[in-house]
């Protein structure tokens, strides 16, 4: 017999999409099972069903190779009192596995996710949103998560096919969408202190994602342990994290692209940050 929800289930579910930080009470599902936020939206390592399914389905459709197979992890997950909190703890022979699914994210971002084409269109279509704001009160939906939830793709063919003329810089920018006419990369460099970028990483920041997860092994099923770097590869990384400066041009004419990546260039140069070339 189906059973309806409560309040208490209610903030489980949010609880599971977006879990307590690390310290933070629980505030419906008592303190003896926090492995339970490990599942949906993994706070402590980045292992959780959520990434499962988009590597599976962004690899398929982008064609990526993804060679992280999350069978064998649901295989030899085994849950472990760590440090008196209990945790979803690997088997020792999966931390390959693990590396391969946070290589493959990282891969994922760097060919797709923040691919700098991708984050054209990501720009053209918050401007051309900021142009219909006062047409369509897009802003103002922050705080009206009924209204949030119409924001659907259907806005965009709105604007597009609308004859208002209100709506005319807001169409053209969408058009040049559709018909791929992008804003400009007009360069792009590694930053480590600036307030401005994109960052790349394999989930954790700077950290070695698998330093976060603790593992056991078949003579010891119940003692949970850290595997280091050294014990599994040298030819890994050094360096998990990565940021990114790119500066993006409106303008395509080639006069002015020229110029803007001319002082791009001196901009980099001033600053001591590499040049990297825009392919």
């Amino acid at each position: 017999m189906h059973k309806s929800l409560n309040l208490e289930d209610i903030s489980f579910i949010n609880e599971l999409i977006n879990p307590p930080s690390q310290g933070e009470p629980y505030t419906s599902r008592k303190e003896e099972k926090p492995f339970l936020y490990e599942i949906v939206s993994n706070k402590t390592n980045g292992i959780d069903v959520d990434k499962w399914d988009y590597l599976a389905r962004d690899s398929y459709y982008l064609g990526v190779q993804n060679n992280f197979d999350y069978r064998r992890s649901l295989k030899f997950a085994r849950v472990i009192e760590v440090d008196g909190r209990k945790q979803i703890c690997y088997r020792d022979k999966e931390v390959d596995n693990l590396y391969d699914m946070y290589q493959t994210r990282h891969c994922l971002h760097r060919r797709a996710c923040q691919h700098r084409v991708c984050n054209a269109v990501e720009l053209m279509i918050t401007d051309a949103f900021v142009k219909a704001d006062r047409m369509f009160k897009i802003s103002e939906t922050i705080d009206d998560m009924e209204a949030f939830t119409k924001l659907t793709d259907k806005l965009f063919d709105e604007i597009l096919h609308s004859p208002d003329p209100e709506l005319a810089d807001a169409r053209k920018i969408l058009q040049n969408i559709t018909q791929r006419r992008f804003y400009k990369c007009v360069g792009e460099t590694h930053a480590e202190h600036f307030s401005e970028e994109i960052k790349m990483d394999w989930g954790m920041g700077e950290d070695n994602p698998i330093d976060h997860v603790r593992f056991y092994n078949k003579q010891r099923i119940d003692n949970a342990f850290q595997i280091r770097q050294h014990q599994v590869s040298s030819l890994l990384p050094q360096r998990f994290s990565v940021k990114w400066i790119r500066v993006y041009s409106k303008k395509t004419d080639t006069v002015i692209l020229d110029e803007a990546k001319r002082i791009f260039n001196q901009w980099c140069i001033a600053n001591r940050f590499p040049l990297l070339q825009v392919r």
